[in-house]
């Protein structure tokens, strides 16, 4: 297993521009792409960052895209789009003991540290799970492991996750890993000159894709237009899925393109359901009942130029932190629950439209025509979904 970062020595050299992705480069992966991280900080990708023709406005220009796959978005950057966190720092919250083994690989990686026999089978035992023995043993010896058989951020995930099957964290590194191992046999046929049974079974895995985003959006990026689209057939994907479980039936219409209506930002169109879940008719209604319920974010009261702000979204996306206190209102837990899973939807169709603005080749598009082009594609893709499990079902 070839692990979602590489090691290297030489860890100050910076990586080279990267052009933006066409077919032809998106069944290949240049050895140029890697690139090293800071000292002292975890690698996230072994890919350098797509390169976008703009900055991303919400989320700033300073945040990194990075691909675990021509097709998926990584880990990391699927987590800061979602969450507004990184793995990171989710390691060292939630298992500090696997972040210090991680650290300690890090550093041996680099020949900065020689580690000791047993630090090296704690990290065996805590890491196996994620990277190969095999090579885990030979970077704890300040070696390069050799190349192994590509395994991506998902793929690894999946694979650390054994006993979990039915869960929806599960399920989701399932879908997602799907779609890398296919791109992998893909890449494999390309690279074994296979040329044009590689394009065929690329054309057949992306269906309507292409033809269907040249008619929105013709100067959209390649490489963006595969990680957006893959990202709103897994939303469609899980729409389908969770209806379907709750109700064995998914509603034909998706409620989650409401997100993406005219009239606001996602985030924006969320607020206005917890507004009326919380008996509100306005931003300033729903501050004032969440002082009267002391809800507080970062110890200060949720004021109503602060709501205005993250329901624009225009220079910063509502992190996930602020989600419980805003729910104080909200009178039943049901309704809360729902709302706040949904939070995570509205932030990542808002990450989407962000990086498609960001990724059109020309002028800057304008937000509501970008939100526009993501509700059309959506509401296709998510019929299409429907119709192929309502077939398999």
């Amino acid at each position: 297993m070839t692990p979602a970062w590489t090691f290297h020595r030489n860890m100050d050299k910076k990586p080279g521009p990267q052009r933006p992705r066409t077919e032809k480069s998106a069944l290949k992966t240049d050895a140029s792409s890697t690139r090293a991280p800071p000292l002292g900080q975890i690698p996230v990708s072994a890919f350098a960052p797509v390169q976008l023709p703009h900055p991303l406005e919400v989320f700033g220009e300073r945040f990194e895209v990075h691909i675990s796959s021509a097709l998926t978005l990584s880990l990391e950057t699927a987590m800061q789009a979602v969450l507004g966190t990184s793995v990171q720092t989710l390691i060292r919250t939630t298992a500090p003991l696997m972040h210090q083994n991680l650290k300690k690989l890090l550093y041996a990686g680099r020949g900065m540290h020689k580690p000791s026999s047993g630090t090296k089978r704690n990290i065996l035992q805590d890491l196996g799970r994620f990277i190969a023995p095999e090579a885990l043993a030979l970077v704890l010896d300040g070696r390069e492991p050799p190349p192994g058989p590509p395994e991506s951020d998902w793929q690894s995930v999946l694979r650390s996750m054994n006993g979990c099957d039915g869960e929806l964290l599960h399920d989701i590194a399932s879908h997602m890993a799907t779609y890398e191992h296919k791109m992998v046999e893909i890449r494999s046929l390309a690279l074994n000159g296979q040329l044009a049974e590689a394009r065929t079974q690329f054309q057949s895995l992306l269906g309507s894709a292409e033809p269907a985003w040249q008619e929105l959006n013709p100067h959209l990026v390649h490489q963006v237009l595969l990680l957006v689209e893959v990202g709103l057939r897994t939303l469609a994907w899980l729409e389908c899925r969770v209806a379907r479980l709750r109700a064995d039936t998914a509603p034909h219409d998706s409620r989650l393109a409401g997100f993406l209506d005219a009239g606001h930002r996602p985030m924006g169109h969320w607020l206005v359901q917890v507004m009326q879940a919380s008996g509100c008719d306005s931003l300033a209604e729903l501050s004032a009942c969440l002082f009267r319920a002391g809800a507080k974010h970062h110890e200060r009261d949720i004021s109503h130029d602060l709501l205005k702000r993250w329901s624009s979204s225009k220079v910063v996306a509502m992190p996930h932190a602020a989600v419980k206190p805003v729910l104080r209102g909200v009178r039943l837990n049901q309704q809360a629950e729902t709302l706040e899973a949904r939070h995570s939807v509205a932030r990542f169709l808002t990450f989407l439209c962000d990086l498609t603005r960001a990724g059109t080749n020309g002028e800057v598009p304008a937000w509501k025509e970008v939100q526009a082009q993501i509700k059309s594609r959506y509401t296709q893709v998510y019929r299409l979904e429907l119709e192929r499990q309502v077939s398999s079902a």
